[in-house]
C-alpha cells in the first residue's frame, strides 16, 4: 500500500472539508499518526510529496500549489526539505490531483475481489480520525466516552486496512464495532450535531470498505 499517496489523499480530504489550502505541523502530525507512521516516515513521506509538487512547504507561513505552481514560480524552486523545518511552524498546501483517483463514493460499482484495500477510503478515515481526535477534548461525561470507544473502533480499523496484505476477517470484525459505535454516538443527542461531518466521513469510509470486503 503506497503511503504517500495516503497521505496526500488525506491531507487534501482535511483541506478541502476545511476550505483552506493550508494545515498547521499539527494537523499533518495528527494525520499521519492516523495512518501509522512515526516522524521519520512522516518527514520521508512529506518530502516524496513536495518533490512530486504535491505539496509544498513554506517557512513558517502559508502557500497555495495550483497545478504545480505558486506565484507563477515552479513550486520545486527554493522549496525548503520538511526535515530541516519539521520542528517550526510548518505550513502544507495540497497540489495538482489530475493524477489522483475520485475519492470515496467515486469509484462507482463494487471493488473486484483480490484488489488491495482502497486507499482512498483509508485515507478518508485517516481525516476523520484527526477530526474526532481534535474534538474530543470538547466533550464530557458519557459522550466523551462514547466519542473515546468510537476512536478505539476507527483506529483499529485502520491499523488493519493500512498492512499491505489486510485481513478480511480482521477487518470485516473491525468494521462491525466501528458500525455500532457509530451508531451509538449517532444516537446521543448532545453530540451528534457537533460530530455529525465527522460521523458522516467515517460512514463514507466505512461504505467503501465493506464494498471492498464483499467485492
Amino acid at each position: 500500500m503506497d503511503k504517500n499517496r495516503i497521505l496526500f489523499l488525506a491531507l487534501e480530504t482535511r483541506s478541502e472539508r476545511l476550505k483552506q489550502g493550508t494545515l498547521t505541523k499539527d494537523e499533518v502530525c495528527a494525520i499521519g499518526a492516523a495512518i501509522g507512521l512515526d516522524d521519520n516516515e512522516l518527514i520521508a513521506v512529506l518530502d516524496a510529496l513536495v518533490e512530486q509538487s504535491l505539496v509544498r512547504i513554506e517557512w513558517g507561513g502559508y502557500v497555495r500549489v495550483l497545478d504545480g505552481k505558486v506565484g507563477g514560480a515552479d513550486a520545486s524552486s527554493n522549496a525548503p526539505n520538511f526535515s530541516g523545518n519539521f520542528h517550526g511552524t510548518v505550513i502544507y498546501s495540497s497540489g495538482p490531483n489530475a493524477d489522483i483517483d475520485a475519492r470515496v463514493g467515486g469509484q462507482g460499482g463494487a471493488y473486484k475481489a483480490g484488489q488491495a484495500v482502497p486507499e482512498n477510503a483509508v485515507a478518508t478515515l485517516a481525516a476523520a480520525l484527526m477530526e474526532l481526535r481534535a474534538q474530543l477534548g470538547e466533550l464530557t461525561g458519557n459522550a466523551a466516552a462514547k466519542a473515546t470507544e468510537l476512536e478505539a473502533a476507527a483506529n483499529d480499523v485502520a491499523k488493519e486496512a493500512i498492512k499491505e496484505e489486510a485481513d478480511r476477517t480482521s477487518l470485516g470484525e473491525r468494521l462491525k464495532k466501528l458500525t455500532a459505535k457509530l451508531e451509538e454516538v449517532a444516537r446521543l443527542q448532545a453530540v451528534a450535531g457537533k460530530l455529525e461531518p465527522t460521523l458522516e466521513l467515517m460512514r463514507n469510509s466505512s461504505k467503501a470498505l465493506w464494498s471492498w470486503l464483499s467485492g
